[in-house]
């Protein structure tokens, strides 16, 4: 306490005590501080874009697991993104095929499914008579992340790979970088490589109890 209390009287700071029997005490620090005008001056720093960028996004969640769609879906949703969910690849090319033309922006696509894999869906999808069915963006979502599984993608003209578990922050950092490249390059294709997603929590500490 003695070394605390020297190094605030160096910087004409206060420390003030409120001690309760059988609750604790509180010690409260108070430094005068001023603004740093060169940060102040400085030019502010664009915000990354990050998890924004799915904002307004109508994308498709096609998984045939029930519990990988809730935790996909629960994720973008947070993030602003508007879900279509299908169960299959059939389902997922007979929705795609009813949407409006452009109305897709993604295609989340799993790769082992009943009645039609994925790879089977994206080139049904690519092979469609609609002016975006070469041009929507199809990820494969899948626990498959050999490259073999990968060059299987690229075959059936899907764009890039996530292995799962998905990181949503990593997925949509990587999307951003995805959609620039293709913008400038046609037939890019990019591998997102495994994330685990593991939620964070921030501590701030105002007081110290004792």
């Amino acid at each position: 306490m003695a070394i605390v209390k020297n190094l605030v009287s160096q910087k004409n700071g206060t420390i003030n005590v409120e001690s309760k029997v059988g609750e604790g005490t509180v010690f409260t620090v108070t430094l005068p501080l001023k603004p740093d005008e060169e940060i102040a001056s400085r030019p502010a720093v664009k915000k990354s874009v990050g998890k924004e960028i799915l904002k307004g996004m109508n994308i498709m969640l096609v998984d045939d697991n029930e519990l990988n769609r809730e935790i996909m879906y629960d994720m973008l949703s947070a993030c602003g993104a508007t879900v279509t969910q299908a169960c299959d690849g059939k389902e997922a090319v007979d929705k795609f095929t009813q949407s409006q033309e452009d109305s897709v922006d993604l295609i989340l696509m799993d790769m082992n499914m009943p009645v039609m894999n994925g790879c089977e869906a994206t080139k049904a999808i690519r092979s469609l008579d609609r002016k975006d069915a070469k041009s929507v963006f199809i990820i494969a979502l899948t626990a498959n992340a050999f490259a073999e599984d990968v060059s299987e993608t690229v075959k059936a003209g899907m764009n890039a790979h996530l292995a799962k578990p998905a990181n949503i922050d990593l997925f949509a950092k990587r999307l951003q970088g995805s959609q620039k490249r293709r913008d400038n390059q046609k037939g890019y294709v990019i591998t997102l490589y495994p994330f685990f997603y593991k939620k964070q929590t921030a501590v701030s500490t105002a007081a110290v109890i004792i």
